[in-house]
């Protein structure tokens, strides 16, 4: 289990010219949590009721948490990035953690990124199971 408000160390995966920031903790099946409009992962650590669901995941799951582009600890992004540069950032830091078949769960617009990961080529393999928290249900245009 995570211990309480000490946050895991913070690894980089590079996705094209970008590092995206991401962390790993917990032991089990992995679940990629793929955040909403913002996120910052260490600023995350020290709220309370954030720590205590982390810890509660990594009490039975590998977790595997980043910040998207422009957010957080990643690098700063030039444009709002488009569904296809998100996926690849997500796909970059599964790679990078050694996640082959993860299972997603997508908070808000992360949703939509863990949904799409799954049937964008090249690797339609994937496939992983998506647990939605807050999402819509289909993209807008």
């Amino acid at each position: 289990m995570v211990a309480m408000g000490r946050a895991p160390d913070v690894h980089y995966a590079k996705s094209g010219d970008l590092s995206i920031a991401y962390m790993v903790f917990g032991e089990g099946p992995d679940l990629v949590v793929a955040p909403g409009f913002i996120s910052h992962l260490e600023v995350t650590w020290e709220e309370p009721s954030v720590v205590h669901f982390h810890s509660r995941l990594a009490s039975f799951r590998r977790v595997i948490s980043f910040d998207k582009r422009g957010t957080g600890l990643s690098d700063p992004a030039s444009h709002a990035p488009t569904l296809e540069e998100s996926v690849d950032d997500l796909r970059a830091v599964m790679d990078a953690a050694g996640a082959d078949r993860p299972d997603v769960l997508g908070i808000s617009e992360g949703g939509t990124i863990g949904d799409a990961v799954g049937g964008v080529p090249p690797r339609p393999r994937e496939q992983p199971r998506l647990v939605r928290n807050v999402c819509p249900a289909r993209r807008s245009r």
